[in-house]
């Protein structure tokens, strides 16, 4: 899906793939809100009280926040292409662990799961839109006079 001529990518390659990219970024972004308001009937199916449930959503945070440093050295070492794409596999095969979850210490469990795969997600993803799309002007470096005294 590459134009042969200038070996750049295709207008539908580049669609598809910012395409994908948003669609990892919306899954991260829905599933870190969508959980505040489902939280009173996660604990009622749990057996929990709900001030009990906010592990859930502090893990997704902390582990979101952990995860940063590594976040930013995977994609050097491992390729920002397989970062992202594992990340996305990983924070589903999360999500799907944590509709499976019988107690709330599996939940917690599993929210660090997802935690960790969203973050890879969203750090790697910035990535590839700026390789396509270097011209664009928003991948530019600053000038480095603008951090001097």
């Amino acid at each position: 899906m590459t134009d042969t001529a200038a070996g750049t990518p295709s207008d539908r390659s580049l669609t598809i793939m910012l395409w994908i990219v948003v669609t990892g970024f919306f899954m991260q972004t829905l599933d870190s809100t969508i959980v505040n308001t489902a939280l009173p009937a996660m604990a009622r199916s749990l057996g929990e009280a709900p001030l009990r449930m906010q592990g859930v959503v502090i893990t997704y945070s902390l582990t979101m926040a952990m995860m940063i440093p590594v976040s930013g050295w995977l994609p050097d070492k491992l390729g920002t292409h397989r970062v992202f794409l594992s990340a996305i596999l990983i924070f589903t095969i999360g999500s799907l662990l944590c509709t499976t979850a019988q107690s709330l210490t599996a939940l917690v469990a599993f929210r660090v799961v997802q935690g960790a795969a969203a973050r890879c997600c969203c750090r790697s993803a910035g990535s590839p839109c700026c390789a396509c799309f270097p011209s664009s002007g928003i991948c530019r470096r600053p000038p480095s006079s603008r951090f001097r005294g």
